[in-house]
């Protein structure tokens, strides 16, 4: 039997990762947008550095969401495998 605490963190994991993607494409278009408009190097130099740095914070949050969410989900799981209802083993006649 599936469980439908576990099946539901996998779904908020899989939500959560498609609203972080969507959102950094828009970032990632806007970016290209401005790299468009820059008119020096300094301009494409200072925006690069800009959204490398932004990236990465992005990113590194979005790891540290996705673990605490994998981590929850695993929790659920683990407590609906040991729930009072689950058989014990040690109840077996030899």
């Amino acid at each position: 039997m599936v469980s439908m605490v576990g099946t539901a963190g996998w779904f908020e994991m899989a939500k959560e990762s498609s609203q972080f993607f969507a959102t950094r494409l828009e970032k990632d278009l806007e970016a290209q947008r401005q790299f468009l408009n820059c008119k020096s190097l300094e301009d494409v130099l200072r925006l690069q550095s800009e959204f490398c740095r932004d990236s990465l914070e992005q990113y590194t949050a979005e790891f540290q969401r996705m673990a605490e969410l994998w981590s929850e989900t695993m929790a659920m799981g683990m407590s609906e495998a040991t729930a009072p209802r689950a058989r014990n083993y040690d109840d077996i006649p030899l």
